[in-house]
């Protein structure tokens, strides 16, 4: 599985007006991506980042979600699509 990172500078007085929330849609069938979603989640979390899954994407940690890919995409500011290149293609083109 791969994940690509971009870095997001935010200056340490924005932090106290500026509030993220990220939707994380992830391929089901690639090895690994429970420990993908948890640790995206968490590094997330730790910065005052909300996220939200896919409801595909949440039963892949046996977890339920109100959001469908569609849904996501108005609910976040990013969408973090992790797997390989038809993964972002079916996710864009469901979103």
């Amino acid at each position: 599985m791969r994940l690509f990172v971009s870095t997001l500078e935010i200056s340490p007085s924005s932090l106290h007006t500026f509030h993220m929330n990220v939707g994380i849609i992830a391929n089901p069938h690639k090895e690994g991506a429970a420990h993908t979603i948890t640790a995206l989640s968490v590094v997330l979390e730790q910065h005052g980042i909300s996220t939200a899954l896919e409801n595909d994407t949440a039963k892949i940690l046996g977890a339920k979600s109100e959001f469908t890919a569609p849904e996501l995409a108005e609910h976040g500011d990013i969408i973090a699509v992790l797997g390989g290149d038809g993964t972002m293609l079916n996710a864009a083109h469901r979103i």
